[in-house]
């Protein structure tokens, strides 16, 4: 059939069929436009899972809870799908605190003494009224007692720092479960004590002090310990340097095998601290600030003595940015050091610090006050602050505080053996 043109003008049948395909093409455009913001819309589902597309026709999951749950049941379900879905990349320490074997000498006889099953069992009781720091170098002294008299230390209930919540049982030897009644001291340090196959039954006949076995405070049961092993310090050539070697030892051996739960608490407060990167600030200088009731036993360094020895630590070794970590627990010396320092510097607080604050109680030894009203606690959080702070190369410290002298006993006997000697403090 010939198709006919008159004046410029389509004939009917044309014109009907141009009118068809006009409005089929704007029908498709409008098919693949909605199609544009299909794709568009859909990553907002997608992203998430960062994985693979789901079925939204089906429940998630997390759904399967509810099913039966109370209302406070699946209040606590969301909150806890919240948490995880918030949570940032898994944070990985320096070391592995729980499986660092001894390398000294010394913290070497330490872990023979304690694991020799010929020896008996002698008592040891903390005052329960002094800082974490203090508690673990006097029990550091008992243990050296301990090993003179030729008996093994075991701690016996109960002792303020010990966190009730997280500590309530504990493994011990072939996996049995013992009560943290058998040692208060495994909450943490879970190979330090009761070691051998017969402990348990001893600690379940002698729960709490018992007079009749061999008391490692030389007959003062409230924990006032005096230095009463020569024969251990003498080995050294100087008895007053020997304490100081002993210690250290001690606390090699301490932090060589720390429980699980004190490094999951490192990583809780890593995050926290320095946000959701797993990794530690670059050229770390922590600095450990001993104010507060300290004052009653020492001369306290003014903030600017602080700032000296960190500029110090620049000037021996530029970098791009100063990145500290100030440990304390006063908020005084939070204030003034913010102060002082220089606007560039990033300045990142302590997690001890901030959870202390709303408990903090400016008497002499308010921080064991605060423990013993949270139930130990504050005894998790603060070893778990002192791994964040030993993930620094350089310290800032004042050796006349117990917390700063333990920070430096764990700098040079794990942290810088690990390291090849990468590690420096200065003593202020």
């Amino acid at each position: 059939m010939r198709i006919s043109r008159i004046r410029g003008r389509d004939s009917p049948t044309s014109l009907l069929r141009r009118k068809a395909l006009r409005y089929l093409s704007i029908t498709m455009l409008l098919f693949m436009f909605a199609c544009l913001h299909s794709v568009q819309t859909m990553p907002m589902y997608y992203d998430q899972e960062a994985v693979k597309l789901q079925d939204t026709t089906k429940p998630p999951l997390d759904a399967e809870p509810f099913i039966g749950a109370t209302s406070t049941r699946r209040q606590q379900i969301l909150s806890a799908q919240t948490v995880t879905a918030s949570t940032p990349a898994t944070t990985t320490l320096r070391l592995d605190w729980t499986n660092q074997l001894p390398q000294s000498p010394l913290a070497k006889r330490i872990q023979k003494h304690q694991t020799n099953c010929s020896l008996p069992l002698g008592n040891f009781k903390f005052r329960n009224r002094f800082g974490l720091g203090s508690d673990l170098h006097v029990w550091s002294q008992a243990l050296c007692n301990a090993m003179h008299f030729g008996v093994r230390i075991r701690t016996v209930w109960d002792w303020l720092w010990m966190d009730q919540q997280s500590c309530q049982s504990i493994e011990g030897h072939n996996n049995t479960t013992k009560r943290a009644v058998g040692s208060p001291f495994q909450c943490y340090f879970p190979r330090a004590e009761l070691q051998c196959p017969d402990d348990l039954q001893m600690v379940q006949n002698h729960p709490i002090f018992d007079e009749a076995l061999f008391n490692i405070s030389g007959g003062r049961r409230q924990g006032t310990v005096t230095w009463d092993c020569s024969s251990i310090l003498s080995e050294t050539g100087d008895e007053t340097q020997g304490r100081f070697q002993f210690q250290e030892a001690g606390m090699e051996f301490l932090f060589g095998q720390i429980s699980p739960h004190v490094v999951e608490e490192a990583k809780r407060q890593h995050s926290l601290v320095f946000g959701a990167s797993p990794q530690t600030p670059k050229d770390l200088i922590t600095v450990h600030i001993r104010w507060g009731d300290k004052k009653r036993e020492m001369k306290l360094l003014k903030i600017q003595q602080y700032m000296n020895a960190i500029q110090q630590l620049l000037q021996e070794r530029p970098r791009p940015e100063v990145n500290i970590f100030l440990a304390t627990e006063d908020p005084e010396a939070v204030q003034q050091f913010q102060q002082r320092a220089p606007a560039d510097w990033k300045i990142y607080i302590d997690q001890f610090y901030t959870e202390l604050l709303p408990h903090r109680n400016d008497e002499y030894n308010g921080v064991p006050k605060a423990a013993t009203a949270l139930e130990g606690r504050m005894g998790t959080i603060a070893l778990g602050s002192l791994l964040v702070a030993l993930e620094a190369n350089e310290f800032v410290i004042t050796t006349e505080s117990n917390w700063s002298r333990l920070l430096n006993e764990l700098r040079k006997s794990i942290v810088d053996p690990s390291c090849h000697g990468c590690t420096k403090a200065m003593d202020l």
